[in-house]
């Protein structure tokens, strides 16, 4: 059995990385691994803290796409166990230094996507992060399917 268990990072788990595990749930629930019965995938998102309220552009432009994030959850990075995870993603410019068990781990992969940003508090700046993302997310998807099931 393959198992690759996700989480995206962010500073409050309000933007970046709610759209980012929106978006890579979708991906995969869209791809033929989604019915592959030797695969196990999970993806959920956290801050370093929450403002416990998703930012309202960022559920409308995932609506557009067909992603619902409107009830996901806002957890924080200390909620969850580091050992459940073998892909962390940063999806802004925090770390996940503030946190030390979350370093280092053995046969972890650890991105950091500082530079998806959003340029404005408006829609269209809201759609372009959504766009950065997206190709991210793909890109990521694919790299995790080629390596994990031709190992």
């Amino acid at each position: 059995m393959t198992k690759i268990s996700v989480i995206f990072v962010c500073t409050h788990n309000s933007c970046r990385s709610q759209i980012s595990a929106g978006i890579l749930n979708k991906i995969y629930k869209n791809s033929p691994y989604s019915i592959d019965k030797h695969v196990q995938f999970s993806v959920t998102s956290s801050g370093l803290s929450s403002t416990k309220q998703i930012k309202p552009l960022a559920i409308e432009v995932c609506k557009e796409i067909g992603v619902d994030i409107s009830s996901a959850p806002q957890t924080i990075l200390s909620d969850h166990d580091h050992t459940s995870y073998n892909v962390v993603v940063t999806t802004c410019t925090c770390s996940t230094i503030e946190f030390p068990a979350w370093q280092d781990q053995p046969n972890v992969r650890y991105e950091n996507w500082k530079d998806v940003e959003r340029s404005g508090d408006g829609i269209e700046a809201f759609r372009n992060l959504r766009e950065q993302i997206q190709t991210k997310c793909q890109t990521l998807f694919h790299s995790l399917m080629v390596t994990k099931l031709l190992i």
